[in-house]
């Protein structure tokens, strides 16, 4: 995942990350009647893997957490791609309320499934001039190329890598909540979300590199 102990930052001051490792006497020794998730979880010598990837604050020896291991995936040129923090970040993009960016190990780029609020997209369409229900405002193509350009220009604007700018997308008239998608604290129940959207993901990959 390119995250190193030896990790500096632009300063070229030290700044380690990696994935957070926890141990101690208020730490659990193991799950219940789960040798597998046990195994999967803990060190041999009681090391807790929490899953989180966090990096050394230079200065203040704070630490601060910037990913999660099992949300990476990796495109076919070799890029990972952290998901969760491009959510976020494309999240900002007028009319979009839910975003769910995916990416197969065997094609280039990324594509993504948007919720945007009934109200927030027919502003959006009378832009693009097209008026109609909410699922055939979900069905126009212009109104897709309206977001597709505008998630382009929040990549540029944020500094992102050019692999992860979202190439194409599909508009689902229901919020993630609804289609119970989203976990207890709001977050994309990622693999929920790739079986439910397959249909249009594979749709979408037709024809992409």
């Amino acid at each position: 995942m390119k995250y190193f102990s030896t990790d500096k930052d632009e300063q070229g001051r030290p700044a380690p990350r990696g994935e957070i490792w926890v141990r101690g006497a208020n730490v659990i020794p193991g799950y219940y009647k789960n040798e597998e998730k046990t195994k999967e979880t803990f060190t041999e010598d009681g090391w807790l893997k929490s899953g989180d990837v966090g990096m050394i604050v230079p200065g203040s020896h704070a630490l601060k957490i910037i990913d999660r291991v099992k949300n990476i995936f990796k495109l076919s040129q070799g890029e990972y791609v952290a998901p969760d923090k491009l959510e976020q970040a494309y999240k900002t993009v007028r009319g979009i309320s839910d975003i769910f960016i995916y990416g197969d190990s065997t094609k280039s780029c990324l594509i993504g499934v948007l919720y945007s609020e009934e109200p927030d997209l027919k502003k959006i369409a009378s832009e693009v001039g097209f008026t109609g229900s909410m699922q055939e405002m979900c069905e126009n193509e212009a109104i897709k190329k309206w977001f597709v350009t505008a998630l382009s220009e929040k990549c540029k604007e944020l500094g992102l890598k050019g692999f992860e700018r979202v190439v194409k997308i599909h508009l689902t008239p229901e919020s993630f909540e609804k289609q119970d998608l989203l976990t207890t604290t709001f977050k994309t129940k990622r693999n929920e979300a790739q079986q439910h959207f397959k249909q249009y993901l594979d749709q979408m990959y037709v024809g992409l590199d």
